[in-house]
């Protein structure tokens, strides 16, 4: 019993020790988390009022250098416009000037609150300013397809990146050895938040606002290097000074970390050298494809640099990276030309790793729009639209440009005197020529003019609708008519008229009036007057782009239900079940037109189809066969075939319309492309 009872004693006697033991661990632990937490706070502390005095103080000296930005842009559009020497170009200067004077506000708002949310995004850790200005910056992949204006824009801003990179290094070191510090991680220069590719970034995204032709806005950039870019070497200063006040006080926090991120890294970089042997394998690695694309070749290279950067810790210049973005881009325009045929895409494809091995002995060639590569590539690109093989006379054309690929893929060193002499050969050839296909590029060079003039109207309204409901918690159906119906009507009015006419402010005006109902908090009776006035516009717009009768009067009614219901003001009227029903895949609705139910007798009351004289007796007997109401199959490119029916005849143009069996437009034809798509079968008589 007594060994026993000391037994026992033992026992407690250690697990006493083990308390004591766990509960002194316990209290060094809490110790040093609650030392850890103080050292946090006081490290947030000094971050966070660091990056408010930054904010402040770019905030307001980037104001008043925006004002006298355009001030001096305004006197210097109105010199160029006395100076010019026609008319035309004079009315442009001047329809600018009108652009810019009624927009400036929202630009430079949109300024301002962009640099104010990068600092916010900043804190957060989430560097992605910018998605979609830079495609390297979210991954190796071409995401959206460009355009020439596009690249045109995007080679402006990465030549002013990189030369004020180059430029403030002094004083961009100092501000992103602290940032790194203060968030513990090694920050590439563009996570900066007052780098040059924030300021370059936040002017481009804010431009977007203005409705202006490329060369308009090409010298729009030019003069905010000379106006903000090239003086913002005070605003470095005062925000370094500060910064290095308060270095002291956070290099004692993070010593050790502050240590290991001075390292200096540019002899880690990956050489030009290093590059050019990767192009040379993956050219040969592509010469045996039969089928190649501009996304394929980009993505190989980025893989194979990625390599090396995990494997060996060492990174691609940022320059070097706009390099290969430009040159892929370009690529990609010509991939993304659904007018030239895919046998001479496959050619001009083997050019691509060529150009970006050109990169690696002399960059500054795309920074030269005139530079004989350069403009080799855009001869090439525009000889080659509307090719094919029953047009190329003994394929004299095709055959030349596999010569031409053939020839710049041999010399392991290109030179500009090379190019030069390249170009010199394929202008001669493309002048001797007789051009069989001369015709259809001119056809084609027309229809794609006045596309491009939708596409950017579709920008800028893009645009402007994102910066009037940024920071926005709107409704789904408000959303669906800005980004919707209003986006088509906003577009369609800037190519009738201008940014400036009164039909298009209006209805820009009808967005911010729509907005500000929402958040109103007056009287009920208020509200309601605002809804009908509101509504009364809506209509007015909707049937600019062709919504008329029972579908218009549904949308108003529509918007109306939805509106008191929002403010809880009860139902307007009651539904009486009938919604249009719309497709998602045609979210781009710029015309709808009555369906002939029935296939009529011609008469003046339904349309008058256009003469036919010109055409010989048997064209003429084959376009008499279509008439109003007639259905037809319509054959498409690697897609299914499409029904539609002729509903209307333009009497202007002479044009056919042909829409669905809901209404909406599919095509339309003037009498020639229609004869000649009926003579070829790709569009033929049948029944629905």
């Amino acid at each position: 019993m007594q060994i026993n009872i000391h037994i026992f004693m033992k026992i407690c006697l250690h697990i006493n020790l083990f308390i004591y033991f766990l509960i002194n661990c316990i209290r060094i632990i809490m110790f040093k988390s609650k030392n850890y937490i103080k050292m946090g706070n006081k490290t947030n502390l000094v971050t966070n009022k660091m990056l408010n005095h930054v904010f402040s103080s770019f905030g307001h000296g980037l104001k008043p250098m925006m004002n006298n930005y355009f001030v001096t842009l305004d006197e210097l559009l109105i010199e160029m416009s006395e100076k010019a020497k026609s008319e035309n170009k004079k009315k442009l200067y001047v329809e600018s000037i009108r652009s810019i004077r009624v927009h400036k506000l929202n630009v430079m708002v949109s300024y301002l609150k962009t640099i104010q949310h990068t600092f916010s995004l900043f804190i957060k850790k989430d560097f992605d300013y910018f998605k979609d200005l830079y495609s390297y910056q979210k991954n190796k992949n071409m995401t959206t397809s460009p355009d020439a204006n596009d690249i045109d824009e995007k080679l402006v801003q990465n030549i002013l990146i990189h030369k004020y990179e180059s430029t403030y290094e002094k004083e961009l070191d100092v501000t992103n050895s602290f940032f790194s510090v203060s968030l513990k991680m090694k920050l590439e220069p563009h996570q900066n938040p007052i780098c040059p590719f924030v300021m370059i970034s936040t002017f481009a995204k804010s431009i977007r606002l203005l409705h202006l032709d490329q060369n308009v806005k090409m010298i729009l950039y030019k003069h905010y290097e000379l106006n903000v870019m090239s003086k913002m070497l005070e605003l470095y200063k005062e925000s370094n000074d500060y910064i290095l006040s308060l270095k002291q006080i956070d290099l004692t926090v993070h010593s050790e970390y502050s240590d290991k991120s001075s390292i200096k890294t540019n002899n880690h970089k990956i050489s030009q050298d290093e590059i050019k042997k990767i192009l040379n394998n993956l050219q040969l690695h592509f010469d045996k494809k039969e089928k190649i694309n501009p996304n394929l070749i980009k993505v190989a290279l980025m893989d194979q640099l990625e390599r090396i950067q995990l494997s060996e810790s060492r990174h691609i210049d940022n320059h070097d990276l706009y390099c290969i973005d430009f040159i892929s881009m370009r690529f990609q325009l010509i991939s993304d030309d659904h007018n030239i045929h895919h046998s001479i895409k496959n050619i001009i494809f083997k050019l691509q790793i060529p150009y970006l091995k050109y990169l690696t002995d002399d960059d500054t060639f795309i920074d030269d729009k005139s530079h004989p590569a350069q403009v080799l590539l855009e001869t090439i690109h525009n000889s080659s639209i509307g090719w094919s093989e029953i047009r190329d006379n003994d394929q004299v054309f095709i055959n030349k440009l596999n010569d031409l690929a053939v020839i710049i893929n041999k010399p392991e060193l290109l030179t500009e005197s090379f190019f030069k002499v390249i170009l010199k050969d394929y202008t001669e050839f493309i002048d001797q020529q007789e051009n069989e296909f001369a015709k259809e590029q001119n056809r084609i060079k027309t229809r794609e003019r006045g596309k491009s003039q939708i596409i950017k109207a579709m920008k800028t309204v893009d645009a402007l609708i994102a910066h009037k409901t940024e920071d926005q918690d709107l409704p789904s159906f408000v959303s669906d008519i800005l980004f919707g119906p209003w986006k088509n009507l906003l577009s369609l009015l800037l190519v009738r008229y201008s940014d400036t006419s009164l039909e298009y402010l209006r209805m820009v005006v009808f967005i911010d009036d729509l907005i500000e109902l929402l958040h109103s908090d007056q009287f009920d009776v208020i509200k309601v007057s605002k809804i009908e006035e509101l509504c009364m516009v809506y209509g007015e717009g909707l049937e600019l782009v062709a919504y008329s009768g029972d579908v218009l009067d549904g949308k108003i009614k529509k918007l109306k239900d939805k509106l008191f219901e929002f403010h809880k003001l009860g139902k307007f009227s009651q539904n009486n079940g009938s919604e249009e029903n719309i497709d998602s895949a045609n979210n781009v609705v710029t015309k709808r037109y009555k369906r002939i139910v029935k296939k009529p007798t011609m008469n003046a009351d339904i349309t008058q189809l256009p003469s036919l004289d010109g055409f010989n007796k048997s064209d003429a007997q084959i376009l008499s066969k279509m008439t109003i109401g007639e259905w037809v199959e319509i054959t498409r490119h690697n897609k299914e075939n499409v029904k539609a029916q002729l509903s209307w005849v333009n009497p202007k143009s002479g044009k056919y319309i042909f829409v669905n069996s809901r209404g909406l437009k599919v095509t339309d034809k003037s009498p020639e492309e229609l004869l000649s798509d009926l003579k070829s079968n790709k569009i033929f008589i049948s029944k629905l």
